[in-house]
């Protein structure tokens, strides 16, 4: 599980970082990607509270 938990937030940072040098480029593909992103760290973040648990 802790692996998952690993995976998910290197791809929710992963995607922030895409976010941000997308950014001023195009704004449509910004927006996705930061929802995409918070998605996957809001699922980090449920995964480590059920890890505690």
């Amino acid at each position: 599980m802790s692996k998952l938990l690993l995976l998910n937030l290197l791809m929710g940072a992963g995607l922030a970082y895409a976010a941000v040098r997308e950014y001023r480029q195009d704004a449509r593909t910004f927006r996705v990607l930061a929802a995409v992103s918070s998605l996957s760290l809001l699922v980090s973040l449920g995964l480590a509270s059920q890890l505690q648990h």
